[in-house]
């Protein structure tokens, strides 16, 4: 075992490919034939959310089986005010649904009960602010290392989509070999977000000095935190993504925690991870040690 820090350049195997880190103080273990870094963080707890539903991930849903278009959908939900201009509920600026203010009321009971915020973090996107009002989370910084990744022409796009415009496409053919490190068009490369977004902010969430820390941002934002986390191969979150049982639902928790679950005591670092979704517990999962992945 050892602690120390791993470099850009740094990589290690994780059963299919490689991962790369930024300079992040880690502890390394090899543990079932592989190499995992658990990161070391002042905070004993680490609550990534991803934003409740929004009138623009509804709107996406209904327009897919040719149901009714996004300003009809928001006079019915009663959400749009007729003296705003339609132009304005852009992708940052979609509220959140009738549905996901209820999923946000459920997530603040289930926090209030179980952990108090001691600093939050956000995107700025008014669906991530609107739930987190209701959750009673108030005083948080928006910070753009947690904002939307960004697919480009491809946005509303599903990812079976994208790959297979991409095979229509001759000119897009690097991007069916490696979508992880090549960008849509009019976008960033997942990697690119993950470098330059992901890991920054684990990194500088390592020395903020608060029990509780609570990130709000969005789902794939949420599943490449998850990949640094857990130490994921290229392959598994690729395979994650593919998989709607592993994507993170709207209104769920990923809790990251150095205190052990079964007892008293607290690892140096992040150690033990779950996912809630507190409107719908069937969803959750058990506390999992990342020693024993």
């Amino acid at each position: 075992m050892c602690v120390g820090n791993l470099h850009d350049i740094s990589k290690y195997h994780a059963g299919f490919s490689y991962v790369r880190y930024t300079t992040i103080n880690v502890h390394s273990n090899i543990t079932k034939g592989r190499r995992i870094m658990l990161i070391r963080c002042t905070a004993h707890h680490l609550i990534i959310s991803r934003h409740v539903e929004s009138v623009h991930n509804v709107a996406i849903k209904m327009a897919k089986k040719g149901e009714p278009t996004l300003l009809e959908l928001l006079s019915a939900s009663g959400i749009h005010n007729r003296d705003i201009p339609i132009s304005q509920y852009t992708r940052e600026n979609s509220p959140a649904s009738m549905s996901g203010r209820d999923q946000a009321w459920h997530c603040g009971i289930w926090l209030k009960e179980n952990y108090r915020i001691d600093r939050s973090y956000d995107s700025g996107y008014r669906r991530v602010r609107d739930g987190m009002e209701i959750m009673g989370i108030h005083d948080s910084n928006v910070d753009n290392r947690l904002t939307e990744y960004y697919f480009g022409d491809w946005s509303e796009l599903s990812q079976s989509e994208r790959i297979a415009k991409a095979r229509s496409d001759s000119k897009y053919a690097e991007y069916v070999q490696n979508p992880y490190d090549t960008a849509p068009p009019g976008g960033k490369s997942l990697a690119h977000e993950y470098q330059n977004h992901v890991l920054p902010m684990l990194e500088y969430l390592m020395s903020v000095d608060a029990q509780t820390i609570f990130l709000a941002t969005h789902g794939l934002k949420m599943q490449l935190f998850r990949q640094a986390i857990e130490c994921q191969s290229i392959e598994t979150f690729l395979r994650d993504n593919d998989n709607p049982n592993r994507r993170f639902k709207n209104g769920a928790f990923y809790i990251c925690s150095r205190r052990s679950p079964c007892g008293t005591y607290v690892s140096p670092h992040l150690q033990y991870v779950r996912t809630v979704v507190p409107w719908n517990m069937k969803l959750s999962t058990k506390w999992q040690d990342l020693e024993q992945l």
